[in-house]
Parts: structure tokens; sequence; C-alpha cells
């Protein structure tokens, strides 16, 4: 789960600045290389944007922060 360590802001971060045209892997990618103390790999910055995009099952729908722009 990406909340917990603050991977998850930065997640959001990086999306809102690369918006959602850029694919998640080619996201995470660039997360990685540019944060990589903060990642694991390259799988655990592209689990942060999966989380954070709702993609990630039913297990994370539930606890994703609710946001004005996002839909519940």
């Amino acid at each position: 789960m990406a909340a917990p360590n603050g991977n998850y802001k930065l997640a959001r971060e990086y999306r809102e600045k690369y918006g959602q045209e850029m694919s998640t892997l080619k996201l995470a990618r660039i997360m990685y290389k540019e944060n990589n103390l903060s990642f694991a790999n390259v799988e655990n910055a592209r689990t942060a944007l999966r989380y954070l995009e709702g993609k990630s099952g039913g297990n994370g729908r539930s606890k994703i922060e609710k946001t004005p722009d996002r839909p519940k």
C-alpha cells in the first residue's frame, strides 16, 4: 500500500504534473529514476500510481482519499 510512507503523495504530485495521458509504467519509471530512495524499484512506484488511480483491485479502492476532483 502506498499511503503509509508518503509514496502516495509523491505519486499524486507526479500524476498531476504529467497528466492522465502518460502511461502508468512510463510515469513509474520517471518517478523511480528521480526518487530511487523513496521507491524500492519501478514496480513499487507503479503500485503507488495504481493505488492512486483506483486500479489496484477492490482492496485499495475503499482506502483511497476522497478528493473533490475524484468521484466516489
